[in-house]
């Protein structure tokens, strides 16, 4: 009875738009790394729908994460709220880590490189490391679950958070119905994109480049404030 329909209808949309955009990928400038790459002349034109669609596509994705974190804090509380968390986003990411992903691996292996049996394939690659392998060919590559492994950290520094605000003598939560008002918006734009133009020109990380923080935590810092900041507003959101 209070299932909130236009946000099903939304994530049905984003979800839409993030298939087309992965299957573009296999035909557009930014494939080189993908499971399948065309191997005719690329589409230049899809860098531009590209970057369109990661301006905003998934960032909506972690806000209307972030919104309903606070409600279900309220209601189960820390620990109750860890252990779901661990359920719905620890158990998919454990399933595409051992299986998902090795077995797409697996055919891209096969398909470009030379036969292997899926079990020579699976311990040489996946159940190994060895100093200078590629970090994308062993456990813990979480795939295109990255984004469950994010909402996962995020629920952990969440539940921190609200854990500690507890203990404090005085409350920093935030005032209801404090709307936000439009020179706040024109702000946040402004500081998303200097930080965003810092990260790509001066960090030295452009749009799909790939790193693991502390070796297991799967990112794309060209779009981690984008990320990071409209995950912090969904949260805020539900407040205001």
């Amino acid at each position: 009875n209070t299932r909130l329909y236009y946000l099903d209808n939304l994530k049905v949309f984003l979800i839409f738009l993030v298939i087309v955009h992965h299957v573009g990928q296999a035909y557009g400038s930014t494939g080189g790394a993908w499971f399948y790459s065309y191997p005719g002349e690329r589409i230049k034109e899809l860098s531009n729908f590209f970057g369109f669609n990661a301006s905003f596509f998934m960032g909506l994705f972690f806000f209307i994460s972030g919104y309903f974190f606070p409600s279900s804090f309220d209601r189960h509380g820390a620990h109750k709220f860890m252990r779901d968390k661990l359920l719905r986003f620890g158990l998919p990411l454990i399933f595409i880590s051992l299986l998902v992903t090795p077995i797409l691996s697996y055919v891209k292996y096969v398909h470009y490189t030379k036969k292997i049996s899926f079990s020579d394939f699976y311990i040489q690659h996946w159940l190994t490391y060895a100093p200078g392998k590629e970090r994308t060919d062993y456990m813990f590559n979480f795939g295109h679950l990255w984004f469950v492994e994010h909402l996962l950290i995020y629920a952990f520094l969440y539940a921190a958070i609200r854990t500690l605000l507890k203990k404090l003598p005085t409350s920093l939560s935030v005032s209801p119905n404090q709307y936000v008002r439009l020179p706040a918006i024109f702000l946040f734009i402004l500081a998303l994109g200097f930080f965003t133009h810092l990260i790509r020109n001066f960090g030295g990380f452009p749009i799909d480049c790939w790193i693991f923080l502390l070796n297991f935590i799967q990112m794309e810092p060209a779009h981690l404030p984008q990320y990071l900041s409209l995950f912090r507003l969904g949260v805020l959101a539900y407040r205001r």
